[in-house]
Formats: structure tokens, sequence, C-alpha cells
């Protein structure tokens, strides 16, 4: 891990601060987060926080939490609701869930892509947009036909850009107030013989 993880996440950490600032908000994702976005639970528990474990969501801390955490300078601050992350019920953790949200996102996915303004650059733009479009569905008891479809788009749209859309998942910011923004980046490897 010292040889590969420390100078990797070092210079990540400086290249972000470098070109956003060093108020620039980063996060580590966590299992659900990891499984949101890789839709693996073997991917998402080698980033599984102790969180997770308290909640029963998976049984240990992972080597990429345990490694962050650390980190000299590092502290992991947990957040319940980061804006902008789609979130799905928070007792899942298996590809079956995964799968059959998506399914039940389709519909939605779908319609987005029909817009003159869609780009596919922004996937998990999209993915938020359809989760919105569901829940507001699923909140005023409509049905996902195409008709009512432009119009739960646009409200979805004006409460994601209002940050009145709670959902959203939880993750670890990362406190940098004691990171020293000089830290060296790569280790000397002995010469072999």
């Amino acid at each position: 891990v010292r040889q590969y993880f420390y100078p990797l996440v070092h210079h990540l950490i400086q290249e972000i601060i470098r070109k956003n600032g060093k108020d620039f908000k980063i996060y580590f994702p966590g299992y659900r987060w990891t499984m949101l976005l890789q839709g693996s639970s073997k991917t998402a528990s080698i980033y599984a926080s102790p969180v997770d474990v308290e909640r029963g969501i998976t049984t240990k801390v992972g080597p990429m939490y345990t490694a962050l955490s650390k980190m000299k300078g590092v502290k992991l601050i947990h957040v319940n609701n980061i804006p902008g992350v789609i979130g799905y019920d928070p007792n899942y953790d298996t590809m079956v869930d995964t799968e059959l949200h998506a399914k039940e996102l389709r519909p939605y996915v779908n319609f987005i892509r029909t817009l003159p303004d869609y780009t596919n650059a922004d996937p998990h733009g999209t993915l938020l947009l359809a989760e919105a479009m569901k829940n507001y569905v699923d909140r005023y008891g409509m049905t996902a036909d195409t008709a009512n479809l432009r119009y739960v788009y646009s409200q979805a749209k004006a409460e994601i850009e209002s940050n009145a859309y709670t959902g959203g998942v939880d993750g670890f910011l990362l406190d940098l107030s004691e990171y020293k923004y000089t830290q060296p980046m790569l280790y000397a490897l002995k010469p072999s013989s």
C-alpha cells in the first residue's frame, strides 16, 4: 500500500488543490457510493467504512478506507447526504438490487436520452435526473407515461437545480486542514542486487 496508494493519493490531492484551490471539497465514497458507481459488491467492499460495518451493510472495513484513514494530515469526516450523488434504499447491498433499480430507472433514462440537449458526457447527471424523476412520480402517484414525462422531467430538474432534491448517499469529506501540501509523492525504491 505504501509504495502505490500513498503516492497516488498525494498526487491526486495535490493536483485537485492545484487546479481547484484548497477549499475544493474532496470525498471518499465508502461502500454504498462505490456500489452505485461500480455495481459490484466486491469492489464496494474494498471501500467499506466503519459506518458501513456499523449499519450491517458489510462485515469489515475495506483496505482503501483503512489506508486513507492512516494518511498523515488527512481526516475523514462522515457526511450523510452528499449533494448531487444519487441514493438508493440504504439497506441494499447486492447486484440484484442494483439491476432492479436500473430497470426501474430505464424508462426515465430513455426519455432523457431523447431530449435535444442530451449528451452522454455526464452519465451520473443522467442517473441523478432519472432517480429524481422516479421519486417525483412515486411521490405524487403519477404514471410514467410519455405525456407525463416532460412535466416530470422539468419538475425533477428544477428540484435538483434548487437543491431541493433530497436524494443522496453518505460518504466522507477529506479534511485537509493539517495536510502538508508539499508532501512528497514518490518514495525511493531500493535497487535490487
